[in-house]
């Protein structure tokens, strides 16, 4: 099934009905710039019914193998085609696994770390954090892995010259810069105390961005595009918690919108919440807080719970948004069915 809605007068968008392939349901998980998507469906509702697939452009869908029984979550998918999941039953930490139309699934090795924060088109894995034992302390770092290969993200040293015992890697762009928060230890007024500040780090240094928003106690980096922008959280000077857009070019754009993702074209979105909200330019509809001038999936919600020839219901959730501002959203319809649908922008005035 596919139609169009027209969401505002200068953008349509194509809503392609990705289905449950004659199955119980389905759901999306990611889409890359290519516009192919992972997911998943399930024969029967089971949790032994779980399969996932990644579907190209053209509809065509590839079935991701079983591998040795073992059950992974497959989370990520990279611009080449690459399906990343992660296996959890081989001890403390994991196992990643590739998946690619030519080769199936392979085992990439055990990983560092426990949780995965990114993985960038480079096959360049994010781990949050890693604790290590070092001079009797435990040292808490961020690592990249590939290949086997770890590199550590040392921690911000603040005015002491101590580096950090505490960092954490939130995201990590295609050029292998990463952005997080490190606890710096800090001198003020003959004394010692410790405040969280978002970091960046390039080229192997660590870049202190708490300056880069005003009159914060702590501050945490959450995401960072091809670009060089970087979302940032400010906390603990307000009853709830600003969010900061700074540009690469210098500038800074402050807005209230829970709002968590970035992409490379200017589109800042949610997807923790049932009705996402990706923002189409920040740099104009953040600043002077128009809501008219946010695209986003309740507007899509409305036009498709009041077609009254649409099986969808008014359940929604933004799934993810890619650099073509194609939208991967989870619906409900009238029979109470889970499907993964696909927007597609078929028009600009």
């Amino acid at each position: 099934m596919s139609f169009s809605s027209a969401l505002f007068s200068e953008v349509e968008y194509e809503i392609q009905d990705i289905g449950t392939l004659q199955t119980h349901s389905s759901e999306a998980i990611a889409i890359n710039n290519e516009g192919q998507i992972l997911g998943w469906y399930n024969l029967d509702g089971s949790p032994g019914g779980k399969h996932f697939f990644v579907r190209d452009r053209d509809g065509t869908f590839h079935e991701i193998e079983n591998y040795k029984n073992w059950i992974i979550d497959w989370k990520y998918l990279t611009d080449n085609g690459n399906a990343y999941g992660k296996f959890n039953d081989i001890g403390q930490f994991g196992a990643l696994c590739v998946w690619d139309s030519q080769n199936g699934v392979s085992n990439l090795g055990n990983l560092p770390g426990k949780e995965i924060s990114a993985i960038n088109n480079s096959g360049q894995v994010l781990i949050k954090s890693v604790i290590n034992e070092e001079d009797g302390k435990s040292i808490i770092r961020p690592v990249i892995w590939q290949n086997g290969k770890t590199t550590k993200l040392k921690g911000l040293e603040g005015n002491l010259g101590i580096e950090s015992n505490e960092s954490y890697g939130f995201d990590i762009n295609n050029k292998g810069e990463v952005v997080g928060q490190s606890v710096a230890s800090i001198i003020y007024k003959n004394e010692i105390y410790k405040q969280t500040h978002a970091v960046k780090w390039s080229n192997g240094q660590v870049i202190d961005l708490h300056n880069k928003v005003p009159k914060a106690l702590k501050t945490n980096a959450i995401a960072i595009n091809d670009l060089g922008d970087i979302l940032i959280y400010a906390g603990e000077t307000r009853d709830y918690l600003p969010k900061y857009l700074a540009w690469d070019d210098g500038n800074v754009t402050v807005f209230s919108y829970d709002l968590n993702k970035l992409n490379n074209i200017g589109c800042v979105y949610n997807v923790d919440y049932d009705y996402g909200v990706p923002v189409r330019d920040v740099r104009f509809s953040i600043q002077d807080r128009n809501v008219k001038d946010i695209f986003h999936s309740y507007t899509i919600m409305v036009k498709l719970s009041n077609d009254s020839n649409s099986i969808w219901t008014d359940k929604l959730k933004l799934v993810a948004l890619n650099d073509n501002n194609e939208m991967i959203v989870q619906g409900v319809t009238i029979y109470g069915e889970n499907h993964a649908m696909l927007l597609t922008p078929v028009k600009s005035n």
